[in-house]
Parts: C-alpha cells; structure tokens; sequence
C-alpha cells in the first residue's frame, strides 16, 4: 500500500513537474518599451489658455489602438480614453462623452509606457484639458489631453485635484478658478 501511495505520489508530482515546463516554454513573452521624456513646465494658466476645452467626467472606457505611424513599419500603442462629460468649464464642447487619444497602452505582444502621457482607470472621475483634433499629428483625427500629463488630474477626492506631478496637486475650487481666470484674459 505504501508503495502504491509513494508511486501515485510520484507521478502527480512528475506530471505537475510536465505541465509547469510545457506552460513555461509556450509562454510568449511580453515586450515592454518605456519611453522617458522630458516636458515643457505647461502651467494650468497656459494649457488652459490654449486648449478649447476644460473638461470634467468620468472614465467610462479605455480602447488599445495598435497604429502603424510610418512606411517602414515602426508602430506605436495608443489608448483611447472614453469619458462622460459631466461639465465644460469653457462651455464649447456639447457631446454626451469625448474620446481622447493618449499615447502608451498594451496588447497581446507589447506594452508601450510613456511616462510623460496621463494615466486613466475605468470609473475614474477626471478633470481634463482637451486640445483640438490634429488630423497631421501623431493622434490623427483624435482629440488629445493638452501638456499630456499637465493636462489631467484626477478628482476621486471631490475636493482634491490630483496630478501625476504632486507637485500640481491643488484644490478643485483652485484649479477651476485658474483656468475660468486664464480663460477670462485670453478672450479679451
């Protein structure tokens, strides 16, 4: 009995052994590019200044859009960020949600990181800057956050605006405040 018990043992063991190799070599690897960049100081006076929209809503998706950005075959990951849009602080943009193209994202194969880009979660309530569509830019014909991480902050605290520099973190009331005064100049 106690021989049968030590084989049985022995193939389970051998066997689990056999399925942890075979997993581990038909693993695809996935690569991870970070990108590291240095930004201009974009202050909220200037971004707001010039972006046509100053939006706050609620993250409700996020799209991975592999794209294809020149002739010899050099691809990119972008994210496309679905919000609803709760407000407009510059009351121009009237659509129920915008989508904003954001560079950096992931799919089966890659993993792209900028480390300059926002970041945005499903169910995140967010305050952004939006700059206009740019056919011939690098985010074709998307709208984008201005300053990139500059440009958004997260507002999960409701009274808290939170940015990925903390050194920007500010009161919402401060930063509407900002932005309504930036505007208020730059119409006049």
């Amino acid at each position: 009995m106690k021989k049968q018990k030590s084989i049985l043992l022995s193939l389970i063991a051998v066997a689990v052994l056999g399925v942890g190799i075979f997993t581990t070599m038909n693993v695809e690897t996935k690569e991870t590019v970070l990108i590291g960049t240095t930004l201009p100081d974009y202050t909220v006076e200037f971004l707001a200044e010039n972006t046509p929209f100053a939006i706050k809503g609620k993250v409700i998706d996020l799209v991975q859009v592999p794209v294809q950005y020149d002739d010899a075959g050099g691809w990119n990951i972008f994210t496309d960020v679905v919000i609803t849009v709760q407000d407009d602080l510059n009351v121009k943009y009237t659509d129920d949600t915008i989508t904003v193209r954001v560079q950096g994202g992931e799919t089966n194969k890659a993993k792209y990181v900028y480390e300059s880009s926002p970041e945005f979660v499903i169910g995140e309530k967010v305050f952004i800057l939006v700059s206009d569509k740019e056919p011939e830019s690098i985010y074709g014909n998307n709208y984008y956050v201005g300053g990139l991480m500059y440009g958004k902050y997260n507002l999960d605290d409701p009274d808290k605006a939170k940015n990925k520099d903390p050194d920007r973190n500010m009161s919402v009331k401060s930063l509407e405040e900002k932005i309504k005064t930036a505007k208020s100049k730059s119409n006049t």
